[in-house]
């Protein structure tokens, strides 16, 4: 069981999206789980409105990402950490499925714009959510081996 719960909680912590470097452009959103804010880079405003919802949703999922992995890695027993994992998991699980769709939404971008700064930059700001959530997914892995005390 300990080790289902490091291979979800792996995958569910990589949300570290800076929200406080938004420009005056940018669109803030609030996390459906917590007060995180997610910060819409203005490439992403160039890309088709597909393209945009399903970065939208990325960068949500994302966030509560980051909100829940600050719970978990706040936790100090197993009790808590029981507490505090399932939310983390079922967004993962999430993001996991989106990414696909953020994929295939940036392929269709890709092979209709006429402008490739737009499809490069849209591609980084995507790799850049992912990135966060990989690393938020880590450092839940890490505290979960912690808690455990594997290595």
């Amino acid at each position: 069981m300990a080790e289902e719960e490091t291979e979800t909680a792996a995958s569910e912590e990589n949300t570290e999206s800076s929200g406080e470097e938004a420009s005056a452009d940018a669109e803030v959103v609030e996390g459906k789980f917590g007060k995180a804010e997610i910060v819409i880079p203005d490439t992403v405003q160039k890309a088709p409105d597909d393209s945009q919802k399903h970065y939208h949703s990325i960068a949500n999922k994302g966030e509560t990402l980051k909100v829940a992995s600050e719970k978990v890695l706040g936790s100090s027993s197993k009790e808590e950490l029981k507490e505090h994992l399932p939310a983390a998991i079922v967004v993962k699980k999430n993001l996991r499925k989106d990414v696909d769709t953020l994929f295939n939404s940036y392929k269709e971008f890709k092979n209709s714009s006429d402008n490739p700064d737009d499809v490069e930059q849209f591609k980084e700001a995507c790799n850049d959510v992912i990135k966060n959530a990989q690393k938020a997914h880590g450092e839940i892995k890490d505290k979960i081996n912690n808690v455990y005390g594997k290595s």
